[in-house]
């Protein structure tokens, strides 16, 4: 049986654009140049720098003590790359490719960083889940939900955050009536009015990003946010 976890918070959409105390912000976009000319000579512009962790892929699972291969790559900026690992327990090594395990469960976020000759660096990252080995019972890790915000506020819309301990879809119910129990309601919206659309459903993410929109200006609304 999937197990589902919620999280709540209250947030106000701001009035809209007008309001005392907003200010509108617009931009102009410019080319991008791709080569420069200088006293007739063609100069080609140099290829950004690209660091890829081609190996695990991200949201793999694994078992502990499990020797996991990390495997890296670097395109564009000036050879030659140095590569430096953080595995998200402690430990850092350097090299392109390099074999871990780890002593613990959990999620753990790894990062590579790249630095090329003229010390330009660009930084990667993926999450693993480390799960135990043996010892009977549900390998997996109970689902928490953490961090939760809420951001990019217009009269209109809002984006709400959060993050899990384990990859998990990522879906918000919200209504303008506060429910401080959801006990005896039913799925999939538990008394709330409104739900946006379940995402990351088969791409299960630890970070989640999700958009509600079609809000009215100047009102309360109240928010469970949902993932499994």
């Amino acid at each position: 049986m999937k197990k589902i976890v919620l999280a709540i918070l209250v947030i106000s959409i701001l009035r809209p654009i007008g309001a005392v105390g907003q200010i509108e912000v617009t931009s102009i976009e410019s080319p991008i140049i791709d080569q420069a000319v200088i006293d007739n000579t063609t100069v080609e512009a140099q290829s950004p720098l690209e660091a890829t962790i081609n190996e695990p892929t991200s949201q793999a699972t694994f078992g502990v003590n499990q020797a996991i291969t990390f495997r890296g790559t670097a395109t564009g900026g000036s050879a030659p790359y140095v590569y430096v690992w953080n595995f998200g327990d402690g430990s850092i090594e350097g090299g392109q490719n390099f074999d871990h395990s780890y002593a613990s469960t959990g999620v753990k976020n790894i990062t590579l960083t790249v630095t090329d000759f003229s010390q330009m660096v660009k930084t990667t990252s993926i999450n693993l889940s480390i799960n135990p080995v043996g010892g009977g019972g549900d390998p997996t890790p109970n689902l928490v939900i953490s961090n939760i915000s809420v951001t990019d506020i217009t009269s209109t819309s809002a984006i709400v955050r959060w993050t899990t301990n384990r990859a998990a879809s990522s879906r918000v119910i919200y209504d303008t009536v506060s429910h401080p129990s959801i006990a005896g309601q039913a799925a999939p919206n538990f008394g709330y009015v409104s739900s946006t659309g379940a995402i990351n459903v088969d791409t299960k993410v630890t970070d989640h990003v999700v958009s509600v929109t079609g809000l009215s200006p100047a009102t309360t609304y109240y928010f469970r946010v949902l993932s499994q």
